[in-house]
């Protein structure tokens, strides 16, 4: 049995929709079990409408965080094997069947997918590129994130024995590939399963939460970081991208980046900044990106 565990705190607007994409799996065998973060809209009035005894509800006394609440529901788990699924997300109808055979066939610990990920009127497939199997996940995550939670499935044990960190103000699920790609094996099946929604109020808008889980993850994986050159340089920039975009001036994490890595878009953001015309610089940035959406359209 697949376990799917779904955090969810008022999206009463998505709800329905994330349930019903993962009860119309192919893959019959499964436990839904939704953990409701004290939602103070219709949340849990709208599952309760859905009638089907594989879903399981919880409701926390107090708002403690989707990853508080994710690993609360690796505990309430029965399955041997879990996925996750957000509550304002969908999956496509074959996703957990593809996912348990294509773990089985690689006899490998973790295996995520492709996903399109929309905002507004944009969308985009994400990851961006190709993960390699044959390489590193350590060094391949540390170089860009390429797992989202809702594209993971995993075994019990794997989730059992390391959790989210409930500490981590974003990028909670890279955080938690980083650490078990160091331990387990993870794959990357060549499918777009999901497709995910960002909302206004999400946290994967907050750019100054960014900021302080970059610096963590920074912190945290420090002598590997400054080992690899374009790995430094690359999470810099990182840090760099968010500060501008919450209002700050990076122009010391741009520095970093371009030293480590030299690359002359970077090294005349850096001038830009040095010269305080980092919001004009996010704001020609952001019409020169809104720009390539509208071509895509």
């Amino acid at each position: 049995m697949i376990s799917v565990i779904i955090p969810t705190y008022n999206r009463e607007k998505t709800i329905k929709r994330s349930i019903e994409s993962v009860l119309n799996q192919t893959y019959r065998n499964i436990e839904v079990i939704v953990i409701d973060d004290c939602s103070k809209d219709n949340t849990q009035a709208i599952i309760s409408e859905l009638d089907d005894k594989r879903i399981l509800y919880f409701k926390n006394k107090e708002n403690l965080g989707a990853c508080a609440s994710r690993n609360y529901g690796i505990e309430m788990s029965q399955g041997e094997y879990i996925a996750f699924q957000d509550s304002d997300d969908e999956w496509l109808p074959e996703k957990l069947e593809l996912q348990i055979n294509y773990l089985k066939e690689e006899n490998c610990d973790v295996v995520f997918c492709s996903m399109t990920r929309s905002f507004s009127e944009n969308q985009e497939l994400y990851p961006p590129y190709k993960p390699d199997n044959d390489k590193s996940y350590y060094k391949q995550l540390l170089l860009e994130n390429c797992i989202s939670t809702q594209t993971v499935l995993g075994k019990r044990n794997v989730f059992k024995t390391m959790k989210f960190d409930t500490g981590m103000p974003r990028f909670q699920d890279w955080e938690l590939m980083l650490r078990l790609s160091r331990h387990y094996n993870l794959r990357f099946l060549d499918r777009v399963l999901v497709n995910s929604y960002i909302q206004e109020n999400s946290i994967s808008v907050n750019s100054d939460a960014a900021v302080i889980a970059l610096k963590e993850i920074y912190s945290i994986y420090l002598e590997t970081i400054q080992s690899d050159r374009d790995i430094n340089a690359q999470i810099n920039k990182k840090i760099a991208e968010y500060m501008l975009a919450s209002g700050n001036n990076p122009k010391s994490y741009y520095k970093k980046s371009f030293q480590e890595s030299f690359k002359m878009k970077n090294f005349l953001f850096y001038l830009i900044c040095s010269l305080n015309l980092h919001k004009q610089l996010y704001n020609t940035k952001s019409k020169y990106i809104n720009y390539k959406l509208r071509q895509k359209h």
